[in-house]
């Protein structure tokens, strides 16, 4: 998961974290177990945010026995860099990550994303990226990664829905939308999320609706272990996935997500 971090000592993210089998000790002497902390350098990616707790606990809740690799790009204000970004790629893809998560979007190109996702294509792991939260066609106005699932396969761009099924319109949260770009719509309104320090809110975004996602897909490679290839982990989501006519100019096919019991 890259993100802001998670709050890893919270009630509902704890048990998820994943564990690494061969730790690497940083300058301070300090075992990257859970994951890396690209802005301070560091093996604690813990959320000082708020974001990438929310993301996580949507994760879980879906599929409690996945494995949460926290990888932390952004700093409290939201702000990162190249190396980072493309760092964390590299260390998810090298770490045997097979579902890489980005419930972000900016409007800006980065080299370093493009060069992330493709290294990430080359080590066989999905990237789940979110759609953004402008209310954007992004046939006209691209965001990344989103817009990168034109260019890789192995990128699935979801945008968020409502109970309603149509694109989320809130205040301060309007789901972007391609019929080119996006590949599926998943639940973003209104959703039950963890925050840090033991918080609980309500919260709306394409992010949100990416963990939905990311958790679906989770439940699927738990249900199928010979399935390790980003080719045949897309096509079982889309295969389960239900059509939507009335999202069919907002999201490829109109495909919505489905969360089984």
């Amino acid at each position: 998961m890259i993100d802001s971090g998670v709050d890893y000592n919270h009630s509902a993210i704890h048990g998820a974290l994943w564990l690494n089998p061969n730790p690497y000790k940083d300058a301070r002497g300090n075992l990257d177990r859970y994951g890396w902390d690209f802005i301070s350098g560091d093996s604690k990616p813990f959320d000082d945010s708020y974001h990438g707790t929310q993301v996580a606990s949507l994760v879980t809740a879906v599929m409690p026995g996945a494995h949460i690799m926290p990888l932390k790009v952004f700093n409290p204000w939201g702000i990162t860099n190249s190396a980072s970004i493309y760092g964390a790629f590299v260390y998810a893809a090298d770490h045997g990550a097979k579902i890489i998560l980005c419930g972000w979007a900016t409007q800006k190109y980065s080299r370093a994303i493009e060069t992330g996702v493709a290294y990430a294509r080359q080590r066989g792991a999905v990237v789940i990226a979110a759609a953004g939260d402008r209310g954007d066609d992004l046939g006209s106005s691209p965001a990344y990664p989103a817009v990168l699932s034109l260019k890789y396969d192995n990128v699935v761009t979801v945008t968020g829905v409502d109970e309603n099924d149509r694109l989320v319109q809130e205040y301060g949260w309007y789901a972007n939308y391609s019929p080119e770009s996006v590949t599926l719509a998943a639940p973003g309104r209104k959703l039950r999320v963890a925050e840090p320090r033991d918080g609980r809110a309500r919260a709306t975004s394409t992010g949100l609706a990416a963990a939905i996602t990311s958790g679906a897909l989770a439940r699927m490679l738990a249900a199928n272990p010979s399935c390790t290839d980003y080719q045949c982990l897309i096509a079982l989501l889309k295969s389960s996935a239900q059509t939507v006519p009335a999202l069919a100019g907002a999201v490829k096919g109109g495909l919505r997500v489905v969360v089984r019991d």
